[in-house]
């Protein structure tokens, strides 16, 4: 079946067919109308009612650059170009102000820090000392253990007298007053 020419354009169109201006010398102005398919163009119809039937458009090249430069520009018109300038001005006096505290006082602070280890080296030095064998607590920690390996020892005895003579636990050790 013979389809007419009118219902092959209403096809075409329907697959994206749209037609644009585009410049043909940029020296004389020329233009000329060029037809593509465009398959992620909006859904569009072909439009009857004059001697010829009109097929949609899309913007040229240049126009779609016009387009983007204008909501560019209204962004930029509609932003507070000025509210954001004083603020980064406020910005940088508190951040040369941040500076100028860091390099007064950063001396003295290295110097208390320098102290404070030094400070933390000797207290380390004396307890590693006072911890060691040789210290008062590596003494005392000696001696304690010296005297729970005794308690162990005889523990260790009471248990293998008590496993060889179970009835002692009733009656007591036999042969001693």
């Amino acid at each position: 079946m013979e389809t007419s020419p009118q219902e092959r354009i209403e096809s075409l169109v329907k697959n994206g067919l749209r037609a644009r201006l585009q410049t043909g010398s940029l020296v004389t102005g020329q233009l000329f109308v060029d037809m593509d398919i465009f398959p992620d163009a909006e859904p569009a119809t072909v439009i009857q009612g004059g001697l010829y039937p009109e097929i949609p458009t899309v913007p040229s090249s240049l126009q779609g650059m016009i387009a983007n430069v204008d909501r560019i520009l209204n962004k930029v018109e509609q932003s507070d170009l000025e509210g954001t300038l004083t603020n980064l001005n406020e910005l940088m006096v508190s951040t040369n102000s941040l500076v100028s505290t860091f390099e007064r006082d950063a001396p003295v602070l290295l110097k208390e820090f320098g102290a404070t280890l030094q400070a933390a080296n000797v207290t380390l030095t004396e307890l590693q000392a006072t911890a060691s064998a040789d210290g008062e607590i590596g003494n005392q920690l000696q001696d304690a253990l010296k005297e729970i390996g005794a308690a162990a020892r005889s523990i260790r005895v009471m248990a293998e007298y008590l496993e060889r003579h179970p009835e002692a636990m009733l009656k007591g050790k036999s042969g001693n007053p």
